[in-house]
């Protein structure tokens, strides 16, 4: 289990495995694309680790250029449904927080240290 989350936790893999559950097998340059943001460099290594642990199936074909294609296997399609689930949760979240932003421009910041006192405001209450 140790394992299987330290490949997970690192920066990007939700992101990358994401995309590919969603947009099906990619080749490289189309999933960095893709997955805006992260450097050919740790997409590689990324794509390796998972690789390594069964998540994802790497596909070379001999050709000018090579043609290295990237898909989920078959393991990794029940994790999918997970990743559905984040995406749901993420997006309701998202509406949500737009909703309490509007609430809180509505009532406005409440400002720390102010006291206020009939008409007048009295910055620090301490000092009266």
């Amino acid at each position: 289990m140790h394992g299987v989350l330290e490949v997970l936790a690192h920066p990007w893999t939700l992101q990358i495995l994401w995309t590919l559950w969603n947009s099906g097998p990619m080749r490289f340059g189309a999933l960095r694309h893709q997955v805006q943001g992260v450097s050919s460099r740790v997409l590689t290594q990324r794509l390796r680790a998972l690789e390594e642990k069964g998540f994802l199936y790497r596909d070379y074909e001999k050709s000018i250029p090579p043609a290295v294609t990237y898909g989920m296997t078959h393991r990794m399609k029940k994790f999918g449904k997970i990743l559905g689930e984040l995406e749901a949760l993420a997006r309701k979240w998202e509406k949500e927080d737009g909703r309490n932003k509007i609430v809180r421009n509505k009532i406005g910041p409440k400002k720390i240290g102010q006291k206020k006192i009939g008409r007048k405001k009295i910055l620090n209450p301490n000092l009266r």
